[in-house]
């Protein structure tokens, strides 16, 4: 089968957001999550209460609906399933005691640091396919609801760039600091040339003794 061109491609895909869209954001969310942790053809079967949406998407490829999934719901990553990553993470979490697993999800939903609570409540080896996984589908795997740990717009803000230079904010403006530091400088130096000169006219003081 012939690859599509870009611009059917891109039909196909805007074709498949419009279906998608006319489902409630619900629906889309448990579609997400199935599509996320089981095979496409499982996944499916949430759909079900929607069979024209459901035969829109029989014979399309995971990859394509899950890139039309996020477009439909706006702001949310979509994964298709990755049989090998998901199984890792299952037996790793199936290492973990039913009361290490509760206090991970409550972490998690609590908002900690996705990377920190890992370490804190698994060993490397088993923390390794759980980071592999990431937060929102290791907390589907913890048994958390399809609306739960949307961390997963995954887009990350550009941090703001500091300006290397000190004493110079992002404009090039001096800042307060690098200005008291230049007076400071002055002052100093003003000191330092009149302790040089009164020096200077003891100096010649004192030989205009000795001359007499």
């Amino acid at each position: 089968q012939k690859r599509k061109h870009g611009d059917e491609a891109e039909n196909d895909v805007s074709e498949l957001t419009s279906a998608l869209k006319e489902l409630p954001r619900t629906a889309l969310l448990h579609f997400r999550r199935d599509l996320s942790m089981q095979p496409y053809s499982q996944a499916l079967h949430s759909l079900e209460v929607c069979p024209k949406i459901a035969e829109v998407l029989h014979g399309v490829q995971a990859e394509q609906v899950a890139k039309s999934l996020a477009i439909a719901l706006g702001d949310l990553w979509c994964w298709s399933f990755d049989s090998d990553e998901v199984d890792a993470a299952q037996k790793a979490l199936q290492t973990m005691l039913e009361d290490g697993r509760k206090k991970l999800l409550d972490a998690l939903r609590a908002g900690e640091s996705f990377c920190a609570v890992v370490k804190k409540y698994t060993s490397k080896k088993d923390g390794q396919p759980l980071m592999k996984l990431g937060k929102t589908r290791v907390m589907w795997l913890l048994g958390s609801g399809p609306e739960e740990g949307n961390d997963a717009s995954q887009k990350k803000r550009p941090k703001k760039r500091r300006s290397r230079r000190k004493g110079k904010d992002q404009d090039g403006k001096v800042t307060s600091e690098a200005s008291s530091s230049s007076e400071e400088a002055v002052a100093n130096k003003k000191e330092k040339n009149e302790t040089l000169n009164f020096l200077e006219s003891i100096k010649e003081l004192c030989a205009k003794k000795r001359k007499q």
